[in-house]
C-alpha cells in the first residue's frame, strides 16, 4: 500500500469528484474548482461559480462529461464543456430545503438528489425547455444523506437520518426502455412497477451516513453514526440477505465499492480501511495507515518555561498532540481514482490523498 499526498490550495473543501485527463472537481465553499492534478502538482483550470451557498455534493459522468452539482442554496447544475467553457444547466428542484447529496446514473441520462425535505429527486433532461426537470420520492422519513445507483440504471439506493437505507424503483418512461425495466423485476419480481417504490429497506441503529452499490451489483454496502456497517446481497428474485457488523474503529462517513469489487471505508479515524467479503459476510477490517507514536519531549528548564508560557498563552498546561496520521481531521469525502486506489479529503485539511 503506498500513500501519496497532494496539497490543494484551499483548506476547506466539502467533496470531490474525478474526471478524464487528471482533472479532479472539487466543492470549496459555494464553489467548484477544477484542477488538473499530476502527482504532487496541482493547477486550477476552472472555477465554476451558480450557486450562492455552500455546495454539498458533486459528480462527474464520464460518458457525458458533465458535472452535476447541488447546495444548501436548494439548487442543482449541470454543467456542460461549451466553447472551452463550463456553462451551468437549471435543474428545477422545486425543494424548500438545501439539497445535500447527487450521483449520476451510469448512464448519465439521469441523477437522483438527496435533499433536507425528506424527499429524493429524480431528474432528467427536457430538451423542448433547455433544462432539467425532476419527479419526487417522498418515502424518507427524515434528511437523504447518501446516494447510490445500481448499475441497471432504475434502482437506486438512498441512505438517510431516518436511521434506515431504501432501495428505490427509479424508472421513469420518457427515458428508460423496457429492458431497463426488466431489471427490476429480475431483482425483485414481486415488487410495485410504479415510480418510487421502495423495493428494500434496511433498518439501522444510527443515522445512516453513506451508500455503495457494488458493480455488478449483487451487493450493496451502508455505513451508520452507530459504527456498524451493513452488507445487504441481492440474491434476485425477491431474496435478500442483511449482514451487520460492528466496528471497532469510530464511525465511518463515507463506504465505496471500487472497481475491482474492494470495499472501502473512512471517517472519524482519520485513515482509510478496506474490509474482506466473505460470500454474504461482512470480514476483518483492515487499517491502510498504522497511528505512529510520537516521541515525548524531553523534559528540563525549557520543558518548564514551555509549560509556563502555553499557560500564559492557552490556559493550558500541556500542548495539543500533533496529528500521527496523513489527515489531521475526520475524513469526510472519498472517490475512486481512476488510476488505481481511492483518494480522501477532510473539511480543514489542505490534502488531497490518495491510497493504493
Amino acid at each position: 500500500m503506498s500513500v501519496e499526498s497532494t496539497t490543494i490550495p484551499d483548506v476547506h473543501p466539502t467533496c470531490h469528484c474525478w474526471g478524464p485527463d487528471k482533472l479532479c472537481c472539487i466543492a470549496v465553499q459555494h464553489l467548484i474548482k477544477i484542477y488538473k492534478i499530476d502527482g504532487k502538482n496541482c493547477k486550477e483550470q476552472a472555477v465554476l461559480k451558480a450557486h450562492k451557498h455552500r455546495v454539498t455534493g458533486i459528480d462527474w459522468n464520464h460518458k457525458t462529461n458533465q458535472i452535476v452539482s447541488c447546495g444548501e442554496d436548494r439548487n442543482a447544475y449541470v454543467w456542460s464543456m461549451t466553447d472551452n467553457e463550463w456553462r451551468p444547466t437549471l435543474v428545477v428542484l422545486r425543494v424548500n430545503r438545501a439539497a445535500l447529496c447527487v450521483k449520476w446514473s451510469p448512464s448519465g441520462r439521469k441523477f437522483a438528489v438527496g435533499t433536507s425535505a425528506k424527499v429524493l429527486m429524480i431528474c432528467n433532461y427536457d430538451k423542448e425547455h433547455d433544462f432539467w426537470v425532476s419527479k419526487s420520492i417522498k418515502k424518507s422519513k427524515s434528511a437523504v444523506l447518501s446516494l447510490s445507483w445500481h448499475k441497471n440504471d432504475v434502482i437506486v439506493a438512498a441512505a438517510g437520518s431516518d436511521m434506515k437505507c431504501r432501495i428505490h424503483n427509479a424508472y421513469i418512461d420518457s427515458v428508460d426502455d423496457d429492458s431497463s425495466e426488466a431489471a427490476i423485476s429480475e431483482l425483485f419480481p414481486e415488487a410495485k412497477a410504479t415510480f418510487g417504490a421502495v423495493l428494500g429497506e434496511y433498518q439501522s441503529l444510527g443515522f445512516v451516513n453513506s451508500v455503495s452499490f457494488s458493480p455488478d451489483g449483487s451487493q450493496l454496502a451502508f455505513s451508520s453514526q452507530s459504527a456498524q456497517l451493513n452488507l445487504v446481497t441481492l440474491k434476485g428474485n425477491g431474496e435478500t440477505s442483511h449482514s451487520k457488523k460492528q466496528l471497532k474503529s469510530l464511525p465511518l462517513t463515507t463506504v465505496a465499492f471500487d472497481s475491482a469489487g474492494n470495499l472501502w471505508g473512512a471517517g472519524h479515524d482519520k485513515v482509510p480501511y478496506t474490509f474482506a467479503i466473505k460470500g454474504e459476510e461482512l470480514g476483518d477490517a483492515k487499517m491502510l495507515e498504522q497511528k505512529g507514536v510520537k516521541k515525548a519531549a524531553k523534559k528540563g528548564v525549557g520543558a518548564a518555561f514551555n509549560k509556563w508560557n502555553r499557560m500564559a498563552d492557552t490556559g493550558k498546561s500541556t500542548a495539543k498532540k500533533a496529528s500521527t496520521t496523513v489527515h489531521s481531521f475526520a475524513i469526510s469525502d472519498m472517490a475512486e481514482d481512476p488510476n488505481g486506489g481511492m483518494t480522501t479529503i477532510c473539511n480543514g485539511d489542505p490534502k488531497l490523498v490518495r491510497w493504493k
